[in-house]
């Protein structure tokens, strides 16, 4: 399917762009918090609503499956409605569902409303990188966008990790999600104002039964990971979680083949550094998840730190992401994306091994080799996050921008709820064995689980060195799209 043209927008004044771009950075800075805020009110949340010890990584999961799983359906509707209906509509969600979470009172009340803010995050954060994409014009303007746009998310990020701490100290866990409302007060005043009706020439039938099946498809893969820790590989319940993420997926396949008007056009597969890109992010964006819930568990629950002590331990992770982000914006034009992002997916591994030999240092010193560590390991990440953005969004159809900015969130996003299912379970299985106590890490799985998240980084920096096209700004000469 041809993209098709876009309407004619006027060119918008300066005072009108940094409107928009407060919205849209506001909003990233909501959906990327959220994605983290809950990692250190996870042992609050555990003893208040009673999950078990694998159990209370839904409360991660459910956000950032949903999240991941509708991102391109969201970059659709942006596409096809308009990006700044979809953008107002999928904050109104993410607010409405933000207060329910808050009220929770059962650990089913409080996944399922994490399902439902997932999907309005999903809506925003596609239609929001869309509007920042068509604000700003191909070039360093769009770069220094961008650049701002990567801060922010690592910002929302580390901000997550901090404030929640402090949040669940002093008011208790459901602070973290009411504190969403003001953000999404401002977010839709900016929004209503300055945001112009982008929207493509382009009409039919959205592609519900693809988002379902590919969300439906994450789920039950990460189920029958979660699974594996109280079940084994091969009881029922496990292998019929993964039988079922195997036929949703095919199904998945199979409906964007005949849809009129698919959630994801599988030609955009052809186009080699947006696949390499989301493959990279995929593997990377577990390393980071990971050490911070394992770092989480030990401080928490070996070191008796509290919730706002744990959350100035990552403090220095804010420093890293805005010092990546701008080396990113400095480099890309120097080496290329690929040299680039093997050299921070490195760095990302680097700062995952000294995580690992935080829990065997001298005493007293663990809390601060685990900052150290962070540090690099996201200064690696943010670099690396904002050099495939970059890679990912140029040079495309106007009318592939918003599934471009999908699938690039939906890599980053699946990539971590993946991974940390993966490790979470490890981590239970070893210390925990499925029961409602405390997940009390051993040195020994403290180590394993970070080695093991170094080992993604590395993996990453193997796939971007050997895949990525070798041009200055990760393109082939002749442009690798496919025409």
């Amino acid at each position: 399917m041809s993209a098709a043209p876009a309407t004619h927008v006027p060119g918008l004044s300066t005072a009108a762009k940094t409107k928009a771009m407060t919205a849209v950075c506001l909003a990233q800075f909501a959906v990327v918090l959220d994605s983290f805020v809950g990692f250190v009110a996870l042992p609050s949340i555990q003893r208040d609503l009673g999950f078990s010890g694998a159990g209370v990584t839904w409360v991660i999961n459910s956000y950032i499956l949903v999240f991941g799983g509708f991102l391109v359906f969201g970059g659709r509707c942006a596409d096809v409605i308009g990006q700044r209906v979809t953008f107002l509509w999928g904050t109104g969600i993410f607010a409405v569902t933000s207060v329910i979470c808050g009220l929770s009172v059962s650990p089913y009340m409080l996944v399922g409303a994490r399902f439902a803010q997932g999907l309005g995050a999903a809506l925003m954060a596609p239609a929001a990188l869309a509007i920042l994409v068509r604000t700003f014009h191909d070039g360093p303007g769009r770069r220094r966008a961008l650049t701002l746009w990567g801060i922010v998310s690592g910002c929302g990020a580390t901000t997550g990790l901090v404030a929640g701490g402090a949040l669940v100290d002093l008011f208790s866990w459901p602070s973290i999600f009411f504190v969403n409302l003001p953000v999404c007060v401002a977010i839709l005043v900016l929004a209503r104002r300055s945001v112009p009706p982008f929207r493509l020439e382009r009409g039919g039938r959205f592609d519900f039964l693809g988002a379902i099946a590919v969300t439906g498809a994450l789920l039950a893969l990460v189920y029958a990971v979660i699974s594996v820790e109280s079940a084994g590989w091969t009881a029922p319940p496990t292998l019929g979680a993964l039988a079922l993420a195997l036929l949703l997926g095919g199904m998945f396949v199979l409906v964007e083949h005949v849809h009129p008007n698919p959630m994801i056009e599988l030609r955009m597969f052809r186009v080699r550094s947006l696949t390499v890109a989301n493959l990279t992010l995929f593997l990377l964006c577990g390393a980071p998840a990971c050490g911070i819930y394992v770092a989480t568990m030990y401080l928490q629950n070996v070191m008796m730190y509290s919730s706002g002590h744990t959350g100035l331990v990552f403090l220095p992770a804010s420093f890293a992401v805005v010092f990546g982000s701008f080396a990113a914006q400095r480099f890309i034009p120097l080496i290329g994306v690929r040299r680039l992002v093997t050299a921070a997916a490195a760095i990302a591994a680097a700062g995952s091994v000294l995580l690992g030999t935080a829990g065997t240092g001298p005493a007293g010193m663990d809390a601060l080799m685990i900052s150290g560590a962070v540090f690099v390991l996201y200064l690696g990440a943010s670099c690396v996050s904002i050099a495939l953005r970059v890679l990912a969004t140029s040079d495309l159809d106007v009318g592939d921008v918003g599934a471009a900015s999908g699938l690039i969130n939906t890599a980053q996003q699946v990539g971590a709820a993946f991974w940390l299912a993966v490790f979470s379970s490890v981590v239970t299985r070893h210390v925990a064995n499925g029961s409602d106590a405390p997940v009390v890490l051993l040195s020994s799985t403290y180590e394993l689980v970070a080695w093991a998240s170094s080992g993604l980084a590395v993996l990453s920096a193997i796939v971007a060195a050997a895949a990525l096209p070798a041009g200055p700004g990760g393109r082939s000469a002749s442009s690798d799209r496919a025409r």
